[in-house]
């Protein structure tokens, strides 16, 4: 027995949701896109209210160690997630952290 593509695909989507979820309940935080796991799988877009998306990119590396993709501009910018397989619910916990410091 070994791990599955519907094992991995359902653990990904878990973890993602985990990450939407604690993220949305933050006042100075948007979760962009629709949300269906359908259309951006695991991929979580987070965008911080009134801050520079470098700035807080920068911040999250060089502060926090959390690494992730960003746009700088536009309808959809922000930062974008990724959780995989080999991430843990508390790596996750720790990603909503570094965002709550950035309030």
């Amino acid at each position: 027995e070994g791990l599955g593509a519907a094992s991995i695909e359902s653990r990904v989507l878990s973890l993602a949701g985990r990450l939407s979820k604690a993220a949305g309940a933050l006042s100075h935080l948007e979760v962009r896109g629709s949300g269906a796991a359908s259309v951006s799988g695991p991929v979580v877009k987070i965008h911080v209210k009134r801050k520079e998306v470098a700035s807080v990119y920068e911040r999250l590396w060089t502060k926090h160690h959390v690494a992730c993709a960003k746009t700088d501009s536009g309808p959809l910018s922000g930062l974008r997630f990724s959780p995989h397989i080999y991430n843990s619910e508390s790596e996750i916990d720790g990603v909503v952290d570094a965002l709550r410091a950035e309030a």
